[in-house]
């Protein structure tokens, strides 16, 4: 299922619940089973089919480690700082505790993130 989901992905910059129904239909699986994994990896942009999709999402780890870390003050500032250009969200842990906090941009983690390094990259 998740090389279907980087495939789509790839394909299209994020999975919409059209995908996901697509995809359960082919696999003969649940929506649920679908969406449950495409929402837990933080490579996957899942959207409504009807939200707007934006052309950078940065996404910042909100486990213990990175929340401690400064997560939160990442995610308060990001938004305001990047513009409306760029889609700011949390995600759960990426697999990098001992650098917290950490972003992603396109796939490249930002670990001890700052503003500041966020933007820059």
């Amino acid at each position: 299922m998740i090389e279907h989901l980087h495939k789509i992905q790839d394909k299209y910059g994020h999975i919409s619940a059209a995908h996901i129904a697509a995809l359960a239909r082919e696999m003969k699986l649940a929506q649920t089973e679908v969406f449950e994994v495409a929402s837990f990896y933080h490579h996957f942009e899942v959207v409504a089919d009807d939200a707007p999709v934006a052309a950078l999402t940065v996404r910042v780890c909100d486990s213990i480690s990175c929340e401690m870390g400064g997560a939160r003050a990442l995610l308060d500032t990001l938004p305001g700082l990047l513009g409306d250009a760029v889609r700011v969200v949390p995600v759960p842990c990426v697999g990098r505790c001992e650098q917290a906090p950490v972003a992603v941009v396109h796939h490249n983690p930002i670990v001890h993130a700052t503003p500041e390094r966020v933007a820059q990259a």
